[in-house]
């Protein structure tokens, strides 16, 4: 069994469908749980018949989820190779303990690097990577005006859908401002002590709210040694790269 996570938006059910004959949403093999029908037939406990690849997408959802994979799986896995995709939740869980364990591997689908967009990558690839980012939807339609929108767009549902899911947090609106804030911050030493008199929360706050954002891959720190800076700041909202 192989879990594939991500960020949101980068592409995730599109790679799973790489993996069926028809690479189409109406495979029986593809079963994604935000669909009613769907929903009611896993809870049921049924699977397609005769499909040696079953994709579970968004399945983590459910909250007794890991049961009910693990039930598919273990009832399955002489005749059926099982994809569990997802975001957010999905990564959360790949770094706790769980009750699959040594049933399945992760693996994390990352935004399109300058290979992906050419094979032999000019400097052009690289300046549009860092225009529009490297999530398939914005960087391949190539509009600045799209891409703003997007950008917005994918914030608000990260910050009310994602992290609200996962976080009990009651001032979700002062995180979407540190989330606007953050971007005026990248290469910089990063001060918990500014944040929290920005937003007007404590030390502990703040920092627990910038922890949030790097465990779903919206932000980060990097060690600067030469330079002797523990906390560098660095932003991930779009190209998804790592310091």
């Amino acid at each position: 069994m192989v879990f594939v996570g991500g960020p949101r938006q980068v592409g995730k059910p599109s790679f799973a469908l790489t993996f069926l004959p028809d690479m189409d949403e109406s495979h029986p093999a593809y079963l994604n749980w935000d669909d009613i029908a769907v929903r009611s037939s896993l809870l049921k406990g049924r699977l397609p018949a005769d499909q040696k690849c079953i994709i579970l997408d968004e399945i983590h959802k459910f909250a007794r989820w890991r049961n009910l994979v693990k039930g598919f799986y273990d009832t399955r896995r002489s005749s059926t190779s099982f994809l569990i995709t997802g975001s957010a939740g999905l990564d959360y869980y790949s770094k706790g303990g769980d009750s699959l364990q040594g049933r399945y591997h992760y693996y994390r689908l990352h935004p399109l690097s300058p290979r992906e967009l050419n094979t032999d990558p000019m400097p052009e690839d690289v300046g549009h990577l860092m225009r529009f980012g490297g999530f398939p939807e914005p960087c391949l339609k190539g509009e600045t005006r799209f891409w703003r929108r997007w950008q917005r767009e994918r914030s608000l549902r990260v910050i009310y859908d994602d992290i609200r899911q996962l976080e009990n947090i009651r001032e979700i609106s002062l995180l979407e401002l540190l989330a606007e804030e953050l971007p005026h911050r990248v290469g910089s030493p990063l001060s918990i002590k500014n944040l929290k008199e920005l937003l007007d929360v404590s030390h502990e706050t703040a920092d627990r709210w910038i922890r949030i954002f790097e465990r779903i891959r919206s932000a980060g720190k990097c060690s600067c040694h030469e330079c002797e800076i523990s906390n560098l700041f660095i932003h991930l909202p779009l190209e998804g790269a790592a310091c």
